[in-house]
């Protein structure tokens, strides 16, 4: 799986980001603050399902969207507004995955982990959980 798109407005410590990477790798580089995490974070949670701690909305925007477009056609969409957040997938050809949790469990894998949850487990449950990876 690779990404072909990332379309990212007001979340976390950006107004607007975007890229089209085109099957190429890219380096995020910038000076503290400038939003290099916040550009993972959303991929993260896109990809997952799952939020990240802190505010996700910016203190200049009334929501956050964030659309990842993948090799193989599909859209992922993850909106937070005040009242809560939407997820959408959508195929190829624009039709709405019905599970779209576990479209994305799937895609991900076993290897992939909430690493802020893996933390804050104590030591003989994160020793444990690398065992069984």
């Amino acid at each position: 799986m690779k990404i072909d798109s990332i379309l990212i407005n007001g979340f976390k410590r950006l107004v607007q980001f975007s890229v089209d990477p085109v099957g190429r790798s890219i380096e995020i580089s910038g000076r503290n603050g400038q939003g290099k995490s916040s550009v993972i974070d959303a991929i993260w949670c896109a990809l997952t399902s799952k939020e990240v701690p802190g505010v996700p909305i910016n203190d200049k925007s009334v929501s956050a969207k964030i659309v990842v477009g993948l090799d193989d056609g599909h859209t992922v969409r993850m909106e937070f507004k005040k009242k809560g957040k939407s997820l959408i997938v959508e195929g190829p050809n624009g039709e709405p995955v019905m599970k779209p949790v576990a479209y994305l469990e799937n895609l991900i894998g076993k290897i992939s982990f909430d690493p802020f949850a893996f933390v804050d487990d104590e030591p003989a449950k994160q020793k444990a959980f690398l065992h069984e990876l």
